[in-house]
């Protein structure tokens, strides 16, 4: 008789890598100051771009490779959407074509995952392409146009910022009358290569987060003051990613949700260190896409 639990650890051990997550070192100066990462140089010698300070924890993330359909936007808050295309690689580095051709695109692959039924509005507000350089510092952010992948865990919007980042984009009138009902912040993420296996994006399911995982952490850019989630580490934490990703899997995850009764309203995520990836991998270029999705009343 075969040795199940045997066969059954192999497997896991095969499904899963273990490496390194940066979280936001518990100090406690932050009893008395909040977090902050400035995108603006100061010039007083003294102000520092940011008082955060994270260090590496080990973590073992689970390939979802072949169990993609357990994982949805309801539960645990992202899913991968498969599409069959080919990439226009070069166009990628053209921010106006993005806009006005790939836009569109993505808006249909929302409503296709969504629903067209369930929807009043999706509003694609901005996007991030990164080429990752090896020769750009790890903790460095890069700069336009080779901004690198995050190490750290974080959630692109808090409790108090998804309402903020649609009165930023939305007229007055229009934001206060959409968030009457449900609205959602997603984030859209694609390889502009494939394989993905050079730092691919990992995912946290936020039921394993505790409240208190969560930090607010100021944001400043010239145009806007955001605030994100930075994340204290926390042995619960259960990290997912998609071994080989394709730029026909698209994943898709929940960055804010103002229905406070889920569960699943803010998805931690970083870029992770693939310590199986070939030692000639490609660097991972990838571009994300942040979008504002209004749902009707019920």
């Amino acid at each position: 008789m075969p040795n199940i639990s045997s066969d059954s650890g192999a497997l896991n051990a095969i499904k899963q890598l273990e490496t390194a997550v940066w979280y936001l070192n518990k100090d406690p100066k932050f009893e008395t100051e909040k977090p902050y990462y400035s995108n603006i140089p100061f010039d007083h010698p003294d102000a520092k771009q940011t008082n955060l300070e994270s260090s590496p924890f080990n973590v073992q993330v689970t390939d979802i490779r072949g169990d993609e359909h357990r994982y949805n936007l309801d539960s645990p808050g992202f899913q991968i959407l498969k599409k069959e295309l080919s990439i226009e690689y070069d166009k990628f580095a053209d921010s106006a074509w993005i806009q006005e051709t790939y836009y569109p695109i993505v808006e249909n692959w929302l409503r296709e995952a969504i629903g067209e039924s369930d929807l009043e509005r999706i509003y694609i507000y901005d996007h991030t392409v990164r080429r990752r350089d090896p020769n750009i510092p790890l903790a460095s952010r890069g700069s336009e146009g080779a901004l690198q992948p995050v190490p750290a865990a974080h959630v692109d919007h808090s409790h108090n910022s998804g309402p903020t980042r649609v009165r930023a984009h939305l007229s007055e009138v229009e934001a206060e009358e959409l968030m009457k009902n449900r609205f959602q912040i997603i984030n859209v993420w694609q390889p502009l290569f494939g394989p993905i296996q050079d730092w691919p994006l990992a995912v946290c399911d936020p039921n394993s987060v505790a409240l208190g995982d969560l930090v607010p952490t100021d944001l400043i850019y010239p145009h806007y003051f955001g605030e994100i989630y930075s994340l204290y580490g926390n042995p619960q934490h259960q990290w997912y990613f998609l071994k080989d990703q394709m730029p026909g899997e698209i994943l898709l995850l929940k960055c804010y949700d103002s229905e406070t009764s889920s569960n699943t309203r803010f998805v931690p995520h970083c870029g992770i260190n693939n310590p199986q990836a070939p030692a000639d991998a490609r660097p991972r270029e990838s571009i994300e896409f942040r979008a504002m999705v209004f749902y009707k009343a019920k």
